[in-house]
């Protein structure tokens, strides 16, 4: 029902003046969003000021948090601490209201940002990401399941890119191929591996 009142307007989206990249999930559990979102990471830094916003799940904290070379897991989540640690020069700050933290993010005067990547945040309708990137699990795809509660499938019709992790076989990846083709021509699929 919530995502329907996005859908008619009575909720209202915000978007920013920098490119927000929302990384999600498309079924409840593990599907590699962390090591995606470092893969982009990876994908920009060198040529961009990325910005990374989490939730910061199991922190001891609330709100909004920058991290610094003082914060821990504890105070950031164990996520977003790994990620801090692996990529020095990317800003990377928590807040489970996505839109006040993007808004922090943006004020900040040094370094400026020139990209934003929301990692698991797909279910966070409040903010319009320019891209919708939404990890499916490879073993388990999206076209071979059913919405929750009788599966274990979410939402699959706002993503821009899916993405299936752990992708391994070229037959799989032809079926997926085509079944996300069978259920709307104009989606975009990428496979990648982690690591």
């Amino acid at each position: 029902m919530r995502n329907k009142l996005f859908d008619w307007g009575i909720f209202r989206s915000k978007s920013f003046d920098v490119p927000v990249i929302c990384v999600g999930n498309l079924a409840v559990g593990g599907t590699g969003k962390t090591p995606h979102t470092e893969y982009l990471i990876k994908l920009l830094h060198d040529k961009y000021q990325v910005a990374v916003l989490s939730r910061g799940y199991k922190r001891r904290t609330k709100g909004y948090v920058l991290a610094t070379p003082q914060c821990t897991a504890k105070t950031i989540g164990d996520e977003p601490y790994q990620m801090y640690t692996k990529f020095s020069s990317v800003t990377l700050a928590v807040d489970e209201k996505r839109c006040h933290g993007i808004e922090k993010l943006l004020k900040l005067k040094e370094p400026l940002t020139d990209v934003i990547l929301l990692d698991d945040a797909f279910q966070h309708r409040h903010v319009k990401a320019g891209l919708n990137i939404l990890l499916t699990d490879y073993h388990r795809l999206f076209c071979d399941d059913t919405l929750l509660p009788a599966g274990r499938k979410v939402s699959y019709f706002r993503p821009d890119v899916y993405a299936s992790p752990s992708a391994g076989r070229t037959g799989r990846r032809l079926s997926l191929s085509l079944n996300v083709r069978r259920i709307s021509n104009r989606l975009i699929i990428t496979l990648s591996r982690n690591g």
